[in-house]
Protein backbone atom coordinates (compact mmCIF):
# COMPACT_ATOMS: atom_id res chain seq x y z
CA UNK A 1 0.00 0.00 0.00
CA UNK A 2 2.71 2.12 1.10
CA UNK A 3 4.64 2.14 -2.51
CA UNK A 4 1.54 2.59 -4.51
CA UNK A 5 0.10 5.14 -2.50
CA UNK A 6 3.79 6.95 -2.97
CA UNK A 7 3.79 6.53 -6.85
CA UNK A 8 0.69 8.03 -7.13
CA UNK A 9 1.63 11.46 -5.13
CA UNK A 10 4.80 10.90 -6.64
CA UNK A 11 3.11 11.35 -9.99
CA UNK A 12 0.88 14.44 -9.01
CA UNK A 13 4.00 16.22 -7.66
CA UNK A 14 5.78 15.84 -10.67
CA UNK A 15 2.96 17.70 -12.19
CA UNK A 16 2.71 20.48 -10.23
CA UNK A 17 6.79 21.11 -10.14
CA UNK A 18 8.64 19.36 -12.78
CA UNK A 19 10.71 21.70 -13.84
CA UNK A 20 12.28 22.01 -10.27
CA UNK A 21 12.48 17.65 -10.09
CA UNK A 22 16.23 18.72 -8.03
CA UNK A 23 15.63 21.42 -6.13
CA UNK A 24 12.39 21.00 -4.52
CA UNK A 25 13.14 16.56 -4.19
CA UNK A 26 13.52 16.94 -0.15
CA UNK A 27 10.32 18.88 -0.32
CA UNK A 28 8.36 16.58 -2.06
CA UNK A 29 9.65 13.41 -0.15
CA UNK A 30 8.42 15.72 2.90
CA UNK A 31 4.56 15.88 1.82
CA UNK A 32 4.46 12.46 0.34
CA UNK A 33 5.43 11.35 4.32
CA UNK A 34 3.12 13.56 5.60
CA UNK A 35 0.35 12.39 3.10
CA UNK A 36 1.15 8.62 3.84
CA UNK A 37 0.83 9.90 7.86
CA UNK A 38 -2.76 10.96 6.85
CA UNK A 39 -3.40 7.82 5.29
CA UNK A 40 -2.77 5.88 8.24
CA UNK A 41 -4.36 7.84 10.63
CA UNK A 42 -7.63 7.84 8.73
CA UNK A 43 -7.74 4.05 8.95
CA UNK A 44 -8.02 4.53 12.22
CA UNK A 45 -11.57 4.86 14.23
CA UNK A 46 -12.34 8.75 14.69
CA UNK A 47 -12.33 10.59 17.85
CA UNK A 48 -13.48 13.77 18.68
CA UNK A 49 -11.18 15.91 20.15
CA UNK A 50 -10.90 17.25 23.44
CA UNK A 51 -11.61 21.20 23.23
CA UNK A 52 -8.83 23.09 24.64
CA UNK A 53 -10.51 25.81 25.95
CA UNK A 54 -13.36 28.19 24.78
CA UNK A 55 -12.66 29.29 20.92
CA UNK A 56 -12.96 33.06 19.85
CA UNK A 57 -13.28 32.23 16.63
CA UNK A 58 -17.00 33.27 15.38
CA UNK A 59 -17.03 30.72 11.93
CA UNK A 60 -17.73 27.10 13.83
CA UNK A 61 -21.00 28.80 15.83
CA UNK A 62 -21.77 30.98 12.68
CA UNK A 63 -22.25 28.09 10.41
CA UNK A 64 -22.85 25.27 12.86
CA UNK A 65 -24.08 22.47 10.88
CA UNK A 66 -22.52 22.75 7.47
CA UNK A 67 -19.84 20.98 8.03
CA UNK A 68 -19.17 18.00 6.42
CA UNK A 69 -15.70 16.54 7.10
CA UNK A 70 -12.57 18.66 8.19
CA UNK A 71 -9.12 17.27 8.11
CA UNK A 72 -5.88 18.51 7.06
CA UNK A 73 -3.18 18.28 3.98
CA UNK A 74 0.06 19.19 3.10
CA UNK A 75 0.99 22.65 2.05
CA UNK A 76 3.35 22.99 -0.71
CA UNK A 77 4.51 26.45 0.62
CA UNK A 78 5.20 25.27 4.02
CA UNK A 79 7.08 21.95 2.87
CA UNK A 80 4.55 19.52 3.64
CA UNK A 81 3.75 20.77 6.62
CA UNK A 82 -0.11 20.28 7.15
CA UNK A 83 -2.82 23.01 6.61
CA UNK A 84 -5.98 22.09 8.38
CA UNK A 85 -9.42 22.38 6.24
CA UNK A 86 -13.26 22.67 7.45
CA UNK A 87 -15.57 21.23 4.00
CA UNK A 88 -18.77 22.87 4.33
CA UNK A 89 -22.02 22.16 2.02
CA UNK A 90 -25.08 24.37 1.37
CA UNK A 91 -28.27 23.10 2.90
CA UNK A 92 -31.51 21.40 0.97
CA UNK A 93 -29.21 19.61 -1.76
CA UNK A 94 -30.56 17.27 -4.22
CA UNK A 95 -28.55 13.43 -4.00
CA UNK A 96 -26.38 13.71 -6.56
CA UNK A 97 -25.72 17.36 -6.98
CA UNK A 98 -23.19 18.91 -8.77
CA UNK A 99 -21.63 21.88 -7.10
CA UNK A 100 -19.20 24.19 -7.70
CA UNK A 101 -16.13 25.06 -5.54
CA UNK A 102 -14.75 27.44 -2.98
CA UNK A 103 -11.35 27.10 -1.68
CA UNK A 104 -11.05 29.85 0.66
CA UNK A 105 -7.81 30.44 2.43
CA UNK A 106 -8.05 32.03 5.88
CA UNK A 107 -5.44 33.46 8.29
CA UNK A 108 -2.91 34.01 5.43
CA UNK A 109 0.39 36.13 6.78
CA UNK A 110 -0.15 39.32 4.38
CA UNK A 111 -2.72 42.19 5.18
CA UNK A 112 -6.42 41.19 4.13
CA UNK A 113 -7.55 43.89 1.86
CA UNK A 114 -11.41 42.59 2.01
CA UNK A 115 -13.61 43.92 4.95
CA UNK A 116 -16.28 41.78 5.25
CA UNK A 117 -16.87 38.93 7.84
CA UNK A 118 -15.42 35.56 6.75
CA UNK A 119 -18.76 33.91 8.05
CA UNK A 120 -21.11 36.62 6.20
CA UNK A 121 -19.11 35.43 2.96
CA UNK A 122 -19.02 32.33 3.28
CA UNK A 123 -23.01 32.02 4.01
CA UNK A 124 -23.17 33.87 1.39
CA UNK A 125 -20.95 31.03 -1.26
CA UNK A 126 -23.53 28.58 1.10
CA UNK A 127 -26.54 30.19 -0.21
CA UNK A 128 -25.16 30.56 -3.86
CA UNK A 129 -24.99 26.46 -3.86
CA UNK A 130 -21.74 26.22 -3.60
CA UNK A 131 -19.16 23.92 -1.34
CA UNK A 132 -16.67 25.77 0.60
CA UNK A 133 -13.45 24.47 1.75
CA UNK A 134 -11.91 27.00 4.15
CA UNK A 135 -8.18 26.30 4.59
CA UNK A 136 -6.74 27.52 7.65
CA UNK A 137 -2.89 28.68 7.74
CA UNK A 138 -2.75 30.22 11.24
CA UNK A 139 -0.93 33.07 10.07
CA UNK A 140 1.83 31.33 9.33
CA UNK A 141 4.73 32.68 7.04
CA UNK A 142 4.15 31.68 3.46
CA UNK A 143 7.09 33.69 1.94
CA UNK A 144 6.22 36.03 -0.81
CA UNK A 145 7.49 33.92 -3.57
CA UNK A 146 5.41 34.19 -6.52
CA UNK A 147 6.11 30.89 -7.64
CA UNK A 148 5.41 29.06 -4.77
CA UNK A 149 1.84 30.29 -4.22
CA UNK A 150 1.37 29.26 -7.66
CA UNK A 151 2.09 25.85 -7.01
CA UNK A 152 0.37 26.19 -3.70
CA UNK A 153 -2.98 27.66 -5.80
CA UNK A 154 -2.23 24.96 -8.10
CA UNK A 155 -2.18 21.89 -5.75
CA UNK A 156 -5.17 23.73 -3.64
CA UNK A 157 -6.95 23.85 -7.43
CA UNK A 158 -6.89 20.08 -8.11
CA UNK A 159 -7.24 18.61 -4.77
CA UNK A 160 -10.38 19.97 -4.06
CA UNK A 161 -11.77 18.99 -6.84
CA UNK A 162 -10.63 20.61 -10.25
CA UNK A 163 -9.91 17.76 -13.02
CA UNK A 164 -8.12 14.84 -12.15
CA UNK A 165 -6.57 14.68 -8.81
CA UNK A 166 -4.79 12.77 -6.27
CA UNK A 167 -6.07 10.57 -3.29
CA UNK A 168 -4.91 12.83 -1.04
CA UNK A 169 -8.16 14.22 0.09
CA UNK A 170 -8.93 10.70 1.32
CA UNK A 171 -5.95 10.52 2.99
CA UNK A 172 -7.12 13.52 4.94
CA UNK A 173 -9.87 11.05 6.58
CA UNK A 174 -13.66 11.63 7.38
CA UNK A 175 -13.75 13.28 10.64
CA UNK A 176 -16.48 15.43 10.62
CA UNK A 177 -19.92 15.43 12.72
CA UNK A 178 -21.55 13.52 9.63
CA UNK A 179 -18.97 10.54 8.60
CA UNK A 180 -18.65 10.56 4.77
CA UNK A 181 -17.03 8.55 2.22
CA UNK A 182 -14.73 9.89 -0.34
CA UNK A 183 -14.78 8.74 -4.05
CA UNK A 184 -11.93 10.06 -6.96
CA UNK A 185 -12.66 9.04 -10.39
CA UNK A 186 -11.22 10.65 -13.44
CA UNK A 187 -13.32 13.96 -13.56
CA UNK A 188 -15.18 14.16 -10.16
CA UNK A 189 -14.43 14.22 -6.48
CA UNK A 190 -17.73 13.16 -4.49
CA UNK A 191 -18.86 12.76 -0.74
CA UNK A 192 -21.62 10.28 0.15
CA UNK A 193 -22.77 11.62 3.72
CA UNK A 194 -23.80 8.90 6.29
CA UNK A 195 -26.90 10.68 6.50
CA UNK A 196 -28.12 9.79 3.05
CA UNK A 197 -26.74 12.99 1.49
CA UNK A 198 -24.27 12.43 -1.88
CA UNK A 199 -22.91 15.86 -3.73
CA UNK A 200 -19.70 15.86 -6.50
CA UNK A 201 -17.29 19.22 -7.25
CA UNK A 202 -18.22 20.31 -10.72
CA UNK A 203 -14.29 20.08 -12.14
CA UNK A 204 -15.57 23.03 -14.28
CA UNK A 205 -15.73 25.64 -11.52
CA UNK A 206 -13.10 25.75 -8.63
CA UNK A 207 -12.38 28.91 -6.94
CA UNK A 208 -8.95 29.45 -4.76
CA UNK A 209 -9.43 32.57 -3.29
CA UNK A 210 -8.15 34.21 -0.04
CA UNK A 211 -9.77 35.43 2.78
CA UNK A 212 -12.03 39.17 2.49
CA UNK A 213 -12.45 38.02 -1.29
CA UNK A 214 -15.70 37.20 -3.05
CA UNK A 215 -17.29 36.18 -5.99
CA UNK A 216 -19.36 37.79 -8.62
CA UNK A 217 -20.23 34.68 -10.93
CA UNK A 218 -21.70 35.19 -14.32
CA UNK A 219 -20.92 38.46 -15.32
CA UNK A 220 -22.31 39.41 -19.21
CA UNK A 221 -20.13 41.25 -21.14
CA UNK A 222 -22.36 40.88 -24.61
CA UNK A 223 -24.34 38.82 -26.32
CA UNK A 224 -23.40 37.46 -30.13
CA UNK A 225 -25.20 36.54 -33.03
CA UNK A 226 -24.41 32.72 -32.71
CA UNK A 227 -26.81 29.60 -31.29
CA UNK A 228 -25.87 28.83 -27.82
CA UNK A 229 -23.79 28.07 -26.13
CA UNK A 230 -21.83 30.67 -28.54
CA UNK A 231 -24.82 33.44 -28.27
CA UNK A 232 -23.21 35.15 -24.91
CA UNK A 233 -19.56 35.99 -23.72
CA UNK A 234 -19.68 36.63 -20.21
CA UNK A 235 -16.83 36.89 -17.18
CA UNK A 236 -16.22 35.85 -13.85
CA UNK A 237 -15.04 37.81 -10.58
CA UNK A 238 -12.67 37.23 -7.46
CA UNK A 239 -12.48 40.35 -5.96
CA UNK A 240 -12.16 41.85 -2.43
CA UNK A 241 -15.57 42.42 -0.64
CA UNK A 242 -15.51 45.98 0.35
CA UNK A 243 -11.66 47.13 0.25
CA UNK A 244 -9.81 48.88 2.34
CA UNK A 245 -8.45 50.57 -0.61
CA UNK A 246 -9.27 50.19 -4.47
CA UNK A 247 -7.04 47.13 -6.05
CA UNK A 248 -5.81 46.90 -9.60
CA UNK A 249 -7.57 43.73 -11.50
CA UNK A 250 -5.78 40.79 -13.91
CA UNK A 251 -8.13 40.19 -16.56
CA UNK A 252 -7.38 36.40 -18.24
CA UNK A 253 -9.04 35.53 -21.64
CA UNK A 254 -9.79 32.31 -21.62
CA UNK A 255 -8.24 29.77 -24.29
CA UNK A 256 -10.21 26.78 -23.25
CA UNK A 257 -13.33 26.92 -25.18
CA UNK A 258 -13.42 24.80 -28.71
CA UNK A 259 -17.24 25.95 -29.37
CA UNK A 260 -18.17 22.65 -30.96
CA UNK A 261 -16.78 20.39 -28.22
CA UNK A 262 -17.82 22.95 -25.04
CA UNK A 263 -21.75 22.49 -24.67
CA UNK A 264 -21.11 25.00 -21.40
CA UNK A 265 -18.23 27.34 -22.81
CA UNK A 266 -16.69 27.23 -19.41
CA UNK A 267 -14.11 29.53 -19.34
CA UNK A 268 -11.72 28.29 -15.88
CA UNK A 269 -8.74 25.73 -16.97
CA UNK A 270 -5.81 24.51 -15.27
CA UNK A 271 -4.27 27.98 -17.10
CA UNK A 272 -7.08 30.17 -14.83
CA UNK A 273 -4.48 29.03 -11.86
CA UNK A 274 -2.01 31.53 -13.30
CA UNK A 275 -4.28 34.93 -13.31
CA UNK A 276 -6.10 33.11 -9.93
CA UNK A 277 -2.70 33.53 -7.97
CA UNK A 278 -2.87 37.22 -8.55
CA UNK A 279 -5.61 37.25 -6.24
CA UNK A 280 -2.73 36.52 -3.10
CA UNK A 281 -0.79 39.88 -3.84
CA UNK A 282 -3.80 41.88 -3.56
CA UNK A 283 -5.06 41.84 -7.10
CA UNK A 284 -9.05 41.50 -8.16
CA UNK A 285 -9.34 38.96 -10.86
CA UNK A 286 -11.54 38.11 -13.30
CA UNK A 287 -11.95 35.53 -16.21
CA UNK A 288 -13.75 35.79 -19.45
CA UNK A 289 -14.85 33.10 -21.60
CA UNK A 290 -13.22 32.69 -25.14
CA UNK A 291 -15.13 35.06 -27.93
CA UNK A 292 -15.77 32.69 -31.04
CA UNK A 293 -16.43 35.31 -34.10
CA UNK A 294 -17.67 34.18 -37.65
CA UNK A 295 -16.50 35.85 -40.77
CA UNK A 296 -19.09 37.39 -42.59
CA UNK A 297 -19.40 37.15 -46.34
CA UNK A 298 -16.80 38.98 -47.99
CA UNK A 299 -14.84 39.28 -45.22
CA UNK A 300 -11.55 37.37 -44.29
CA UNK A 301 -11.74 37.47 -40.36
CA UNK A 302 -14.44 38.77 -38.25
CA UNK A 303 -11.84 40.35 -35.68
CA UNK A 304 -12.93 43.52 -33.99
CA UNK A 305 -15.89 43.51 -35.43
CA UNK A 306 -17.90 42.50 -31.67
CA UNK A 307 -14.78 43.00 -29.80
CA UNK A 308 -16.01 41.59 -26.58
CA UNK A 309 -12.60 42.10 -25.08
CA UNK A 310 -13.36 45.91 -25.71
CA UNK A 311 -16.36 45.82 -23.82
CA UNK A 312 -15.45 43.49 -21.23
CA UNK A 313 -12.67 46.28 -20.52
CA UNK A 314 -14.92 49.29 -20.62
CA UNK A 315 -17.43 47.31 -19.09
CA UNK A 316 -14.81 46.89 -15.79
CA UNK A 317 -13.89 50.43 -15.49
CA UNK A 318 -17.52 51.67 -15.94
CA UNK A 319 -18.55 49.84 -12.73
CA UNK A 320 -14.99 49.84 -11.18
CA UNK A 321 -16.76 51.53 -7.98
CA UNK A 322 -19.11 48.73 -7.31
CA UNK A 323 -16.46 46.02 -7.20
CA UNK A 324 -13.81 47.84 -5.28
CA UNK A 325 -11.54 48.30 -8.36
CA UNK A 326 -9.08 51.35 -8.71
CA UNK A 327 -9.35 50.77 -12.96
CA UNK A 328 -6.01 49.60 -13.48
CA UNK A 329 -6.31 46.44 -15.84
CA UNK A 330 -3.68 44.25 -16.96
CA UNK A 331 -4.53 41.95 -20.07
CA UNK A 332 -3.25 37.93 -20.16
CA UNK A 333 -4.03 35.29 -22.44
CA UNK A 334 -2.03 31.96 -23.97
CA UNK A 335 -2.68 30.18 -26.64
CA UNK A 336 -5.20 31.41 -29.04
CA UNK A 337 -5.96 33.66 -26.60
CA UNK A 338 -2.72 35.49 -26.71
CA UNK A 339 -3.66 36.90 -29.68
CA UNK A 340 -6.62 38.44 -28.80
CA UNK A 341 -4.63 40.11 -25.88
CA UNK A 342 -2.38 41.29 -28.37
CA UNK A 343 -4.86 43.19 -30.82
CA UNK A 344 -7.18 44.07 -27.88
CA UNK A 345 -4.49 46.07 -26.48
CA UNK A 346 -2.96 47.64 -30.04
CA UNK A 347 -6.54 48.27 -32.12
CA UNK A 348 -7.97 51.92 -30.96
CA UNK A 349 -11.39 52.77 -32.10
CA UNK A 350 -11.37 54.33 -35.89
CA UNK A 351 -7.49 53.42 -36.02
CA UNK A 352 -6.28 52.50 -39.80
CA UNK A 353 -3.75 50.24 -40.43
CA UNK A 354 -0.29 51.52 -40.11
CA UNK A 355 1.23 49.27 -42.61
CA UNK A 356 1.75 50.06 -45.86
CA UNK A 357 3.08 48.49 -49.47
CA UNK A 358 6.23 49.57 -48.97
CA UNK A 359 6.23 47.98 -45.06
CA UNK A 360 5.10 44.71 -46.38
CA UNK A 361 7.81 44.17 -48.93
CA UNK A 362 10.24 44.33 -45.42
CA UNK A 363 11.29 42.27 -43.31
CA UNK A 364 9.65 41.23 -40.63
CA UNK A 365 6.29 42.48 -42.36
CA UNK A 366 7.30 40.73 -45.59
CA UNK A 367 6.98 37.01 -43.80
CA UNK A 368 3.88 37.61 -42.71
CA UNK A 369 2.03 39.26 -45.98
CA UNK A 370 4.59 38.24 -48.94
CA UNK A 371 5.45 34.54 -47.85
CA UNK A 372 8.99 35.32 -47.12
CA UNK A 373 11.04 33.04 -45.18
CA UNK A 374 13.84 34.66 -43.33
CA UNK A 375 17.32 33.25 -43.14
CA UNK A 376 17.44 32.68 -39.25
CA UNK A 377 13.74 30.91 -40.16
CA UNK A 378 15.47 28.44 -42.92
CA UNK A 379 18.43 28.14 -40.75
CA UNK A 380 16.56 27.06 -37.32
CA UNK A 381 13.65 25.42 -38.25
CA UNK A 382 13.85 24.06 -41.60
CA UNK A 383 11.72 21.38 -40.67
CA UNK A 384 8.78 23.69 -40.17
CA UNK A 385 9.21 25.50 -43.53
CA UNK A 386 6.68 24.80 -45.93
CA UNK A 387 4.62 23.04 -43.65
CA UNK A 388 2.07 24.17 -40.32
CA UNK A 389 1.66 27.32 -41.60
CA UNK A 390 4.45 28.90 -43.58
CA UNK A 391 4.87 30.51 -45.46
CA UNK A 392 2.27 32.91 -44.70
CA UNK A 393 -0.85 33.26 -47.34
CA UNK A 394 -2.43 36.54 -46.04
CA UNK A 395 -1.35 39.19 -48.27
CA UNK A 396 -4.21 41.48 -47.93
CA UNK A 397 -4.22 41.37 -44.36
CA UNK A 398 -2.42 44.34 -43.44
CA UNK A 399 -5.40 45.99 -44.85
CA UNK A 400 -6.35 45.82 -41.34
CA UNK A 401 -10.04 44.57 -39.83
CA UNK A 402 -13.58 45.47 -39.61
CA UNK A 403 -14.36 48.48 -37.10
CA UNK A 404 -16.16 47.27 -33.84
CA UNK A 405 -19.84 47.93 -34.53
CA UNK A 406 -21.57 48.51 -31.55
CA UNK A 407 -19.52 50.39 -29.12
CA UNK A 408 -21.93 48.97 -26.07
CA UNK A 409 -23.63 50.66 -23.37
CA UNK A 410 -19.94 52.39 -21.64
CA UNK A 411 -18.88 53.58 -25.33
CA UNK A 412 -17.08 56.39 -23.45
CA UNK A 413 -15.17 54.20 -21.28
CA UNK A 414 -11.06 53.77 -22.13
CA UNK A 415 -10.85 50.30 -23.82
CA UNK A 416 -7.10 50.19 -23.38
CA UNK A 417 -5.46 47.88 -20.70
CA UNK A 418 -2.59 49.57 -19.06
CA UNK A 419 -0.08 46.02 -19.33
CA UNK A 420 -0.39 43.13 -21.26
CA UNK A 421 1.14 39.63 -20.83
CA UNK A 422 0.87 37.30 -24.42
CA UNK A 423 2.13 33.48 -23.46
CA UNK A 424 2.64 30.93 -25.75
CA UNK A 425 1.04 32.34 -28.94
CA UNK A 426 -1.25 29.83 -30.50
CA UNK A 427 -3.16 30.01 -33.67
CA UNK A 428 -0.87 32.42 -35.06
CA UNK A 429 -2.33 32.23 -38.78
CA UNK A 430 -4.50 35.44 -37.05
CA UNK A 431 -1.31 37.27 -36.84
CA UNK A 432 -1.55 38.81 -39.82
CA UNK A 433 -4.62 41.05 -38.82
CA UNK A 434 -2.70 42.33 -35.81
CA UNK A 435 0.25 43.34 -36.62
CA UNK A 436 -1.22 46.50 -38.57
CA UNK A 437 -2.21 48.02 -35.86
CA UNK A 438 1.16 47.61 -33.50
CA UNK A 439 2.95 50.83 -32.78
CA UNK A 440 4.97 52.51 -30.51
CA UNK A 441 1.61 53.52 -28.30
CA UNK A 442 1.31 49.73 -27.30
CA UNK A 443 1.18 49.53 -23.60
CA UNK A 444 3.75 47.28 -22.01
CA UNK A 445 4.00 44.30 -22.59
CA UNK A 446 5.17 41.02 -21.74
CA UNK A 447 5.63 37.71 -24.70
CA UNK A 448 7.02 34.93 -23.97
CA UNK A 449 7.45 31.76 -25.16
CA UNK A 450 8.68 28.16 -24.77
CA UNK A 451 11.63 26.14 -26.41
CA UNK A 452 9.41 23.28 -25.83
CA UNK A 453 6.31 24.48 -27.43
CA UNK A 454 5.54 22.62 -30.51
CA UNK A 455 7.64 19.64 -31.76
CA UNK A 456 9.85 19.43 -35.00
CA UNK A 457 7.92 20.21 -37.85
CA UNK A 458 5.54 21.71 -35.45
CA UNK A 459 6.95 24.92 -33.64
CA UNK A 460 4.79 27.95 -35.11
CA UNK A 461 4.33 29.40 -31.54
CA UNK A 462 8.18 29.52 -31.71
CA UNK A 463 8.52 31.27 -34.82
CA UNK A 464 5.91 33.75 -34.65
CA UNK A 465 7.09 35.01 -31.26
CA UNK A 466 10.64 35.67 -32.21
CA UNK A 467 8.82 37.48 -35.43
CA UNK A 468 6.70 39.35 -32.99
CA UNK A 469 9.87 40.43 -31.49
CA UNK A 470 11.08 42.39 -34.58
CA UNK A 471 8.00 43.11 -35.40
CA UNK A 472 7.76 45.28 -31.88
CA UNK A 473 11.26 46.96 -32.56
CA UNK A 474 10.31 47.95 -35.81
CA UNK A 475 7.33 49.65 -34.54
CA UNK A 476 8.77 51.36 -31.96
CA UNK A 477 7.10 49.49 -29.02
CA UNK A 478 9.08 51.07 -26.21
CA UNK A 479 8.24 48.53 -23.40
CA UNK A 480 8.78 44.62 -24.19
CA UNK A 481 9.71 41.94 -21.60
CA UNK A 482 10.40 39.30 -24.06
CA UNK A 483 11.08 36.13 -22.50
CA UNK A 484 12.06 33.00 -24.67
CA UNK A 485 12.18 30.05 -21.89
CA UNK A 486 14.37 26.85 -21.34
CA UNK A 487 11.95 23.71 -20.67
CA UNK A 488 8.66 25.63 -21.29
CA UNK A 489 5.64 23.94 -22.95
CA UNK A 490 2.53 25.06 -24.27
CA UNK A 491 1.81 26.94 -20.82
CA UNK A 492 2.14 30.68 -19.00
CA UNK A 493 5.21 30.95 -17.49
CA UNK A 494 4.91 30.06 -14.04
CA UNK A 495 8.79 29.78 -13.85
CA UNK A 496 9.48 33.55 -14.46
CA UNK A 497 6.15 34.17 -11.90
CA UNK A 498 7.93 36.50 -9.72
CA UNK A 499 9.32 38.74 -12.73
CA UNK A 500 6.11 38.83 -14.09
CA UNK A 501 4.57 39.59 -11.42
CA UNK A 502 6.77 42.28 -10.64
CA UNK A 503 6.36 44.34 -14.40
CA UNK A 504 2.40 44.12 -13.74
CA UNK A 505 2.95 45.26 -10.48
CA UNK A 506 5.27 48.54 -11.68
CA UNK A 507 2.43 49.37 -14.00
CA UNK A 508 -0.90 48.98 -12.10
CA UNK A 509 -0.03 49.69 -8.42
CA UNK A 510 0.92 53.09 -7.02
CA UNK A 511 4.19 53.62 -5.80
CA UNK A 512 4.71 54.07 -2.24
CA UNK A 513 7.84 55.92 -0.42
CA UNK A 514 9.23 54.31 1.90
Amino acid sequence: MRNLLTMVCEVKLRRQVRDEVQLRHERRKTVLFASLALFLSACLPATAAEPAGESTDPLPRALAGREVIHGAIPSMALAGEEVGFTLYAPAGMARGAVLPMVVYLRNLPEERIGTVPDEELIRGFLDQKMLVAVVDYGKRDLGRSGRRRYEEVSWLYTTFGAAKHSPVFQQSGGQGRDPVAVACDESRLTFKTHSGAEFSVDPDWVYVIPEGYTLVRDVEVMKLPYPAPRHRVRMDLMVPAKPKRPVPLVLELSARSTGAEDKAMTPFCFNTIYPMTYAQFGYGVAVMGFVFEEPAPGESTAFGRDFAEHKALRLLRARKTEWGLSGKIGLMGMSKSATRVLLAAAKRTGQRSVVTPEMAQRYPYSVFYRGAIADWMARDYPEDMGRSIFPFKSSDAYLGIPEERDLGPYATENDCPDVIHCGAVGVPADLPHVIPYLTDRLPPVIFCTGNEDGYVGWRPGQICAKLLRDVFQAAGVKKVLYVEQDGLGHAFNHLRFDEFKAFFDSNLKEKVNP
